[in-house]
């Protein structure tokens, strides 16, 4: 079913005034669906739940749910499967916060704890566990590092005209890259350019140094002609590149292995779209300043090829200047609530001021 924005609106006027029963009704379908990936019917329902009603009854309230715009009948006889509307309506009034058990903090524990000396490798084993933990694919957006200081830079001579320089941001990120410098540059010359470089430009912003400034660290050294101008735009360039984004995913085959995509033509539809880096990155922005987990469901994420897709996202953030955002993509029929808790837990973690867990957590968690 594909609803306008208006008529979604017009909807959740409606589930205001879902009664308790249909509320009861609705939150099990998409329970079971989520958990079977079947169509449910009225007599499954009342087979798994432990409802003092009737089966016609059950039928009727179906029925209404279903003229309402919350549920969909995919063919004749079938049973009903949640719309996007229905797993609004649950995502936002009707799931049951889920609990981490032990055994999944320290799953995600971990993973992370092996990760961190360094921010990115943290960021990529956040990627791995959310997918590994939630069999979903999942995303995780670096920093934008634009606002980030340089903190120390140095260049390691690895043959004559080629030096490694590693620039040393906020929070610990560690962006390299390789400088082209000219062939005569021995390694105590390489080492007083980047003592230089480091002098003259620690302490600023990414986004604030200019062409202008690095020319002028290298003032008193004395290079021969065209050196200098040649280091300025090698640093210039790495100094753009680590400002670009940068997302990480993991899982991204587990997709294919949802019943939902098991149609060739649909499959190919989705991924394409899914691939397409002016699709999902649009809703991969941090969203303001909210800690609350953002929820686009289906048709809610405004391409075509996409609409079989949910996207669970939250910020993360790393000092006062970075944030990034991790995210889940799975079909419209995914844990929510099982997800969502997930997500929590490693935006926690990861905002933390080292991207690690408290051990404390796990211990308060295994005696509950």
């Amino acid at each position: 079913m594909s609803l306008s924005q208006n008529q979604l609106n017009r909807s959740r006027d409606l589930a205001l005034q879902l009664t308790d029963r249909q509320r009861r009704i609705l939150k099990a379908i998409v329970e079971t669906y989520i958990a079977e990936a079947e169509p449910v019917g009225s007599k499954s329902l009342l087979a798994s739940q432990n409802w003092q009603i009737s089966s016609a009854t059950v039928r009727k309230e179906m029925a209404d749910l279903e003229n309402a715009g919350f549920l969909e009948q995919p063919h004749t006889s079938a049973g009903r499967v949640p719309t996007d509307l229905g797993y609004r309506v649950y995502v936002d009034d009707l799931l049951t916060p889920y609990q981490l058990q032990a055994a999944e903090r320290a799953s995600l524990h971990s993973f992370l704890d092996e990760n961190l000396r360094e921010l990115e490798s943290t960021l990529r084993a956040a990627a791995h566990s959310l997918s590994v933990v939630t069999g979903l694919t999942a995303m995780v957006l670096l920093p934008q590092y634009e606002a980030s200081e340089l903190r120390h830079l140095h260049l390691i001579l690895i043959e004559a005209g080629r030096a490694l320089c590693v620039m040393v941001l906020s929070s610990g990120i560690v962006k390299d890259f390789l400088l082209e410098l000219a062939p005569t540059l021995g390694k105590e010359e390489v080492e007083a350019l980047a003592k230089a470089l480091e002098e003259g430009l620690a302490g600023q912003r990414l986004s604030e140094i200019s062409a202008e400034e690095i020319a002028s660290s290298l003032f008193l050294l004395q290079l021969e002609d065209g050196q200098a101008e040649q280091v300025v735009k090698a640093v210039m360039s790495g100094i753009q590149a680590a400002q670009n984004l940068e997302i990480y995913v993991e899982g991204e085959h587990l997709l294919l292995q949802q019943p939902e995509f098991q149609d060739p033509e649909r499959a190919n539809l989705t991924f394409s779209e899914f691939r397409n880096p002016g699709g999902l990155l649009t809703y991969l922005e941090p969203h303001e300043e909210s800690l609350l987990p953002l929820v686009k469901i289906g048709q809610e994420l405004a391409f075509a090829g996409l609409s079989d897709l949910s996207l669970i996202a939250a910020n993360y953030s790393k000092g006062n200047n970075l944030r990034g955002q991790i995210a889940v993509i799975g079909p419209r029929r995914m844990a929510y609530s099982s997800i969502i808790s997930k997500i929590k837990y490693l935006q926690q973690s990861l905002s933390r001021s080292r991207p690690e867990l408290a051990k404390e957590d796990l211990d308060v968690e295994e005696e509950a």
